[in-house]
């Protein structure tokens, strides 16, 4: 089974609660395969990318995986650059 989630704000430190929420929700609802598009986002700071860290380590205890689709530009430069590219699966 597999979940959508589409941040409505920025990966950031003061949304990230809220990012988490909506990330457990998903993870309760299809366990398996998790997709996080990033359509509607323009920045991620150190917390949205430790948000989506534990999300995808949760995810492959259980078996599942982590799905970063429609990355923005620097985005992905940045997911890149920190080689997290390599753990999850990101599509521009």
């Amino acid at each position: 089974m597999s979940a959508t989630v589409r941040p409505e704000t920025n990966l950031v430190a003061s949304q990230a609660d809220a990012f988490k929420s909506h990330l457990k929700e998903a993870l309760s609802e299809s366990p398996g395969e998790l997709t996080v598009d990033l359509s509607g986002v323009t920045a991620v700071d150190s917390v949205g990318l430790g948000v989506l860290i534990a999300a995808h380590n949760t995810l492959a205890k259980q078996g599942g995986a982590l799905r970063l689709e429609n990355v923005p530009g620097d985005i992905l430069k940045l997911l890149r650059a920190m080689r997290l590219d390599r753990h999850f699966h990101v599509n521009a």
